[in-house]
């Protein structure tokens, strides 16, 4: 959990710091309620935890394939007045 802290805050600009910190915690929290869902409806399907953790596994990757992709996004200028 602090590690999140610290990754999601480094970055952001230092008036932006407390909510990047809040927000990038809240998120993933958020994303922590449809994957019981999803690991209890694959389990009851199958009967196998090896599915579960393959399915896991599975949306793991294409979550941390997605944020590969976010060094690629073009950059907004910000206007210096």
């Amino acid at each position: 959990m602090i590690g999140m802290l610290v990754t999601a805050g480094a970055p952001a600009p230092p008036e932006r710091a407390a909510s990047a910190t809040g927000i990038a915690p809240a998120i993933g929290w958020l994303g922590h309620a449809p994957e019981g869902r999803q690991g209890r409806a694959v389990f009851d399907r199958t009967g196998s935890r090896a599915t579960r953790f393959a399915v896991a596994t599975l949306a793991g990757g294409i979550n941390l394939g997605g944020l590969g992709l976010l060094p690629l996004a073009p950059r907004r200028r910000r206007e210096v007045a």
